[in-house]
C-alpha cells in the first residue's frame, strides 16, 4: 500500500484530527499543505467532493471531510478503533468531529 496522502492547510483543527488518527493507527502518510484560501480552488482541482480540507487519498480513492476520513481509516485498518463501540460515546465522538469540521 502506498502512503496515504493528506491534503490540508496549516493550523486547521480538522486536518490535525485526521493527521493524529493516521498516527494513532500507525498508517504511513504524506501531508500536502495547500495555501489557505486557495485551497478552495485546489481541492476541486484534485477531484475532491468539496472545497474544504481535509482530504485524503488512499490508493487512488479520494475521501473528503474529517468524519469521512476517520471512517475510511477505520475501514483501512480496524485497530485501534477511532470510534467507541458504545453507541452513546460514539455519538459524542461523531458530534465532536462534526463540530470541529
Amino acid at each position: 500500500m502506498n502512503p496515504v496522502k493528506l491534503y490540508g492547510i496549516p493550523a486547521s483543527n480538522a486536518v490535525l484530527t485526521v493527521q493524529l488518527a493516521l498516527e494513532h493507527k500507525g498508517i504511513a502518510y504524506r501531508r500536502v499543505d495547500l495555501l489557505p484560501v486557495l485551497h478552495r480552488v485546489g481541492m476541486p482541482l484534485r477531484r475532491f467532493g468539496g472545497v474544504t480540507v481535509p482530504g485524503i487519498v488512499i490508493d487512488g480513492r479520494r475521501v473528503h471531510g474529517s468524519l469521512a476520513c476517520l471512517r475510511a481509516l477505520d475501514e483501512l485498518r480496524t485497530g485501534p478503533p477511532l470510534f467507541p463501540a458504545d453507541p452513546l460515546r460514539r455519538r459524542e465522538v461523531v458530534n465532536a468531529v462534526s463540530w470541529g469540521e
